[in-house]
Formats: C-alpha cells, sequence, structure tokens
C-alpha cells in the first residue's frame, strides 16, 4: 500500500463501507494503524447508543479523534440516541411509578441526575454534527402503558430541549419517541421549547408523544391547544415531508392533529382527494391500549378509536392510514426499542441509494 496515495486508498475504504451500517469500517480498522486511522472517521459517521455509558464513551471517542488528526474532519452524518440502555430497554416493565427490569429498580433522584447529564450531552453532540446529519433518532423511556405520564416527574426538556430552534440543513429522517406534554409542562411551559427545529430537506417524520402540549381533559378539546413543534414543520408550505407517521393515544388529540394539517374542515376538504404538497404516506397510530379501571372506560375507548379509524378509512385517499392501539404485551417496549432501531437502519441504507 506504499505506493499507492492515502486519499486513493480512502476512495476505496468508503467505497467498500457504503451497503452497511458501520460494520465493514469497524473490521477494515482492526488490519493496521494505518488502515484504523482512515476506516475511524468514516465509522463515525453513523453513531448509534443507548444510555449515559455510551453516550459518553462516543462523545469522548469524538474529541480524541479531532485531537489526534485535526487535518480530517469526523462528519457524523446518522445518529440514533436512545436514553434507556438495551438492557433495560428490553426488561423494561412499569410498575407505578418506579422503573423495575430484571437488572434492579432505577431510582428517581439518581435517574433524574443522570438524564440531566444525558440529554445535555446529547444536545451538544447534536449541535456538533447537524451541518452533515442526515439521519436522526430521539428516543426517551415513555411509559406508554400509562399515558401522558412521564415516568419521571421532574424531567428537563430532553427531547424538545435539544431540538429546539437547531438548524439541520441535510437532514432527510426525524424520529422522535418521548413525552413532549410532560416536558414542556414541567418545565414551566418554556416558550422556548416551542420553537421548531429547521429542516429544510426533512422528507420522514416519526413522532411517538402527545400532539398537544398542555395537560387538559377532552372537555377542553375546543380551546386553543400548544401543538408539538415538529407537527408544525409539516403544515408549512414549503415543506418538503413525504412520510409523516404520528403515534398519539388520545383520539381528539389525533383528530386536532389533523386539523393542524389540513384544516379545520379537514373531512370535506380531503375526502376523495390526494394529501396535499408532497406527502406520500400519512399513517396515524394509537400506541398502546392503555389501562382501564371499569369495563365502561375500555369499550368507549374500543368505540371511539375504531370511529377514527372507520373515518379515516371513509376519506378513501391513497397513503392515509389509520391504525388500530396496540395490546398490552410485557415486551411492548422491547419491541418498540427494536423497530425505531431497524427503521434508522432502513433509512440510512435508502439514503445511500
Amino acid at each position: 500500500m506504499d505506493a499507492c496515495p492515502t486519499e486513493v486508498v480512502t476512495l476505496i475504504v468508503e467505497c467498500a463501507c457504503s451497503s452497511d451500517i458501520g460494520q465493514t469500517a469497524r473490521s477494515i480498522g482492526l488490519v493496521s494503524k494505518f488502515f484504523r486511522a482512515i476506516a475511524k472517521p468514516i465509522e463515525l459517521r453513523i453513531i448509534a447508543v443507548s444510555g449515559l455509558k455510551q453516550l459518553q464513551g462516543a462523545v469522548e471517542m469524538l474529541h480524541s479523534l479531532k485531537a489526534s488528526n485535526s487535518s480530517k474532519a469526523v462528519d457524523v452524518r446518522h445518529l440514533f440516541i436512545c436514553e434507556a440502555t438495551h438492557a433495560v430497554a428490553a426488561d423494561y416493565v412499569p410498575r407505578s411509578s418506579s422503573r423495575h427490569t430484571r437488572h434492579g429498580v432505577l431510582g428517581d433522584a439518581t435517574d433524574r441526575e443522570n438524564s440531566d447529564k444525558f440529554w445535555k450531552l446529547a444536545g451538544a453532540l447534536v449541535r456538533n454534527a447537524n451541518p452533515k446529519l442526515q439521519t436522526l433518532s430521539l428516543l426517551t423511556l415513555v411509559n406508554w402503558f400509562a399515558p401522558r405520564r412521564s415516568v419521571s416527574r421532574h424531567v428537563n426538556p430532553k427531547v424538545l430541549g435539544v431540538l429546539s430552534g437547531v438548524a439541520f440543513p441535510n437532514l432527510e429522517s426525524l424520529t422522535v419517541n418521548h413525552d413532549a406534554t410532560t416536558e414542556f409542562v414541567c418545565s414551566g411551559e418554556d416558550r422556548t421549547l416551542l420553537q421548531s427545529p429547521i429542516t429544510p430537506s426533512l422528507r420522514r417524520l416519526h413522532i411517538r408523544s402527545p400532539i398537544i402540549l398542555s395537560r387538559m381533559n377532552d372537555r377542553d378539546q375546543d380551546m386553543p391547544q400548544e401543538i408539538h413543534p415538529l407537527l408544525v414543520n409539516a403544515k408549512r408550505e414549503e415543506s418538503k415531508i413525504t412520510r409523516l407517521i404520528i403515534c398519539e393515544d388520545r383520539m381528539w388529540a389525533a383528530e386536532h392533529a389533523m386539523k393542524t394539517i389540513f384544516g379545520v374542515d379537514w373531512r370535506a376538504q380531503l375526502r376523495n382527494r390526494t394529501l396535499p404538497g408532497e406527502l406520500q404516506s400519512v399513517i396515524l397510530e394509537q400506541g398502546i391500549m392503555p389501562k382501564f379501571g371499569c369495563g365502561t372506560g375500555f369499550r368507549n375507548y374500543q368505540l371511539r378509536t375504531r370511529q377514527f379509524v372507520d373515518t379515516i378509512v371513509g376519506l378513501n385517499i391513497d397513503g392515509l392510514e389509520a391504525r388500530l392501539p396496540t395490546p398490552v404485551h410485557p415486551e411492548a417496549w422491547k419491541r418498540e426499542y427494536e423497530t425505531l432501531l431497524s427503521e434508522w437502519k432502513e433509512q440510512i441504507l435508502a439514503i445511500r441509494k
């Protein structure tokens, strides 16, 4: 390899690494110190971290690489950040207000401290990466078994704080899985958290969160609402979003999302018509079936969800779907975690084609 210029070798390695999400780069880096110096920046274009230790390790690795080789920039293009470690995500079983896993109970005080540290680091990593970032997934440990109830009452802004007002010029796919209502309300309803990120290239948006950011009952649903800032991006005329997925457990909130995107009289405007703008697919999911204290509440919820799904189906619009709630299952959070991770990997490969 001495006779071959480093630039040519780098191009060859980049070509070899283009068909997967980092495995080839890691393998090439094991060959020698020469190849490790070439492959490491390519490997770090794709970062998936679960838990504080992995996040700290990724940040330290980026800093050390930049310090040792300042002439070669590290362009992080794909980020998957999950607050829970893989073990906790796999074993998470919500019971009351605590998090029970086969690894023990996570204490609230320690958890809050680690959570603050985690999202400050995550925010710094996202902001440093955003000029070249193409895919981004941000996951908190959301308690879908108790809708609109965070696993910790005292929370920092988390996802809303990371995204608020940040410019992502090249971002094409964005997924968030969090409790936006709790983040907003417990942060003193900080108006700065409502600033939408600037995403001129965004094509795919997946929101798994309450859409309405205020605490209120169904009786207040006709009052003016603060909506999820990412949903604001979807309704802009200049939006390039082609695929929108919304997971919201409250039927009236899902309907409010339709009003936000398509107008107050959305049924009449959409009936037997195509989706507006560049939208090709809108999927409305209803998360995991919430628990009810009596049979009447369960039956009413089933009736309302079925009516909403029937309304969407009756519009007869290609690309517009509504899905019934998923039954409660002990491994629901594990499945959700693995599904979102798999979707993120698929988006990376799709963008590279």
